[in-house]
């Protein structure tokens, strides 16, 4: 409940905030359908439900818990801060929000999830009115039932890998990652051999 906590303040600013970040992310995930959102839902209001209590009401319930089980897991995405300066990366308000709660992690991956399965949706989406508000609501709120725990997952892997993972590692950084001893392990032989002199 501590994590989901702000998404009950009186004035919504927990979701309105999470909301904002969405439209971030989904700008940088896809550039057509946010261009469509900023003409059907800018705001993006028809996510509202996913965020206030993290697809509870999209799922049934066995598939809701695996999902929180997930989250609350703390699935390990490392910072974004590791990535190279030529990578994308999150605006500076997301960013700075990520290090005071330290670090990108599942606290985010619901709201990667929830623009990968927008962007899975997005040939339906586009072909509905722009200018229809409540018509994008409904088909946003007619796929809760049918939406897939897997999939919501996987496409928040996945969308996390594409815009803020580390970069794939080369066949020699696959090696070194694997054969080289972890630093502290390097540290400690280091200082045996400091010992033994």
């Amino acid at each position: 409940m501590r994590r989901t906590a702000r998404n009950f303040r009186l004035d919504q600013s927990g979701v309105q905030h999470q909301l904002d970040e969405l439209r971030l992310l989904m700008a940088r995930a896809d550039a057509d359908l946010h261009a469509f959102f900023l003409s059907a839902d800018p705001e993006m209001h028809v996510c509202f439900r996913w965020l206030l209590v993290r697809f509870k009401r999209e799922l049934p319930f066995p598939a809701t818990l695996r999902l929180w089980e997930v989250l609350w897991a703390a699935w390990p995405m490392p910072s974004t801060a590791a990535r190279p300066a030529s990578a994308p990366r999150l605006s500076p308000e997301v960013l700075s929000a990520e290090v005071r709660n330290g670090g990108v992690g599942s606290d985010r991956l619901y709201l990667y999830a929830a623009v990968g399965l927008l962007v899975a949706h997005r040939a339906r989406l586009t072909r509905l009115p722009p200018d229809a508000f409540d018509v994008v609501l409904r088909y946003v709120n007619d796929l809760a039932g049918r939406m897939d725990v897997d999939f919501l997952l996987d496409a928040g892997e996945r969308l996390w890998q594409r815009l803020d993972g580390p970069p794939p590692l080369d066949a020699a950084g696959v090696a070194r990652a694997v054969h080289a001893p972890p630093a502290a392990a390097e540290e400690d032989a280091r200082a045996a051999a400091g010992l033994a002199r």
